[in-house]
């Protein structure tokens, strides 16, 4: 749904690549093997760490609103540190007599490692697709796939999270607790599957991590859910929806509907509660469920924009009760008429009901205002492909996919039963 957009990557992917890419390493490249793995967790908590430390200043009001942190000077500092330590590390472990990958022809082979794939196994579309030609590619292969996916994760836990005044200390404790509390999950995870997979590395242990593993990074991954746990239970409202939300942002929406629903039977008047409630059964996959609370949410506030348009989009994206949807979703517009998520969702409903000029007419201005979201693009291309603009249709689907699409290989098969099959001689 669109309150959900941006996915998270694999942020662990690099980790489980570096054990699963090609096969067992030889007894020989075992250190190189399982530094690399090891350097690629510490990156991955060092880049989370700096990230959501200039976030939470942010949202404090320590730092402009306007502050990209991905370009804040401090943060790009300690960015740098790690990244400097893992080539580092790999360099030292893997590079031969010289420390020095690529240079002196006594490196440690890529077959020897599993890294003799020629490019970057870039399965997420992250745009990592560099060669592999040495274990310092190896590294920067690493470099690119951890650094895209934690960025993606961290922006998605902070998304609208930043509020109008960032002054107010109470109304900020929320977002930030649900900031730190997503990317705290985030690096556990992290660290304890890169211990699982070194102990597979050594052949102490049989694998995949984490199941079954050593045994230990399940309990690990375990804790540190039992953390977020033991936010949604301590009976305060906001805790119980910053847990919610943190569930949400890991995408795991059965736990975070769990929480929501807690927090809607200890504070029914809540409608913040109902509305997480909603969207997490929706994103967990019981819709009928989710519409039911949404519908006794709009009982209580009819003129809810927000909440017009996640049922009312709910509605047209599984292609039922299309004329109370175009009700609800002309209502929400009609409140507010800038926004593209709203513009987005009316334009889709009209798709879905064969409407396509009006369907143009609002993808076009939501696209307008929002060129970098990919679900508006997505439905870009659906509308052309469905005008017969083939060529225009590609590019929308192409660009979902480098927007990082939650819905990539929905995406990707689009394109394949658009794109002309290639003749073989």
């Amino acid at each position: 749904m669109q309150q959900l957009r941006l996915a998270i990557g694999t942020v662990a992917l690099g980790v489980t690549l570096v054990a699963t890419v090609a096969g067992p390493a030889h007894a020989d490249a075992v250190k190189c093997k399982a530094t690399i793995t090891k350097a690629a967790s510490q990156y991955v908590q060092a880049r989370t760490k700096a990230l959501v430390k200039c976030e939470t200043a942010v949202v404090a009001g320590k730092l402009p609103l306007v502050t990209d942190c991905s370009n804040e000077m401090k943060t790009d500092t300690a960015i740098d540190k790690a990244k400097g330590k893992m080539e580092a590390a790999i360099e030292k472990a893997c590079g031969g007599g010289d420390k020095d990958c690529g240079a002196g022809g006594d490196d440690d082979s890529l077959a020897s490692i599993g890294w003799n794939v020629g490019v970057c196994p870039d399965i997420e579309r992250l745009g990592c697709s560099m060669s592999i030609d040495d274990c310092h590619d190896v590294g920067e292969c690493l470099e690119c796939i951890e650094s895209e996916a934690v960025d993606q994760a961290v922006k998605l836990y902070y998304d609208d999270l930043v509020l109008p005044s960032t002054t107010d200390k109470t109304r900020n404790k929320c977002p930030q607790t649900i900031g730190k509390a997503s990317a705290a999950f985030l690096a556990a995870k992290a660290k304890a599957l890169a211990k699982c997979w070194d102990a597979v590395n050594k052949g102490a242990i049989s694998g995949p991590c984490p199941l079954p593993g050593d045994g230990k990074a399940v309990d690990a991954i375990k804790a540190a859910e039992a953390k977020l746990d033991a936010l949604g239970a301590t009976g305060k409202l906001d805790s119980m929806l910053a847990a919610s939300d943190a569930y949400a942002r890991l995408k795991r929406f059965d736990s975070a509907a769990k929480i929501a629903r807690a927090a809607t039977a200890k504070y029914p008047e809540s409608t913040e509660a109902q509305f997480r409630l909603g969207s997490s059964l929706e994103r967990a996959g019981t819709s009928a469920e989710a519409e039911a609370v949404f519908l006794k949410l709009l009982e209580e506030r009819p003129n809810d924009a927000a909440t017009q348009n996640y049922l009312g989009y709910m509605w047209a994206d599984n292609g039922v009760e299309l004329d109370k949807a175009k009700q609800l979703l002309e209502r929400a517009v009609a409140r507010e008429p800038r926004n593209p998520a709203y513009l987005d969702s009316l334009g889709w409903l009209y798709f879905r009901m064969g409407s396509l000029d009006t369907a143009e007419k609002n993808l076009r201005e939501a696209e307008r205002r929002e060129p970098t979201d990919p679900t508006i693009v997505e439905h870009l291309g659906d509308l052309e492909m469905k005008q017969g603009d083939v060529e225009d249709a590609i590019r929308h689907w192409e660009k979902a996919l480098e927007l990082k699409s939650e819905e990539a290989q929905r995406v990707q098969e689009k394109l394949r039963r658009a794109r002309p099959p290639v003749s073989k001689r």
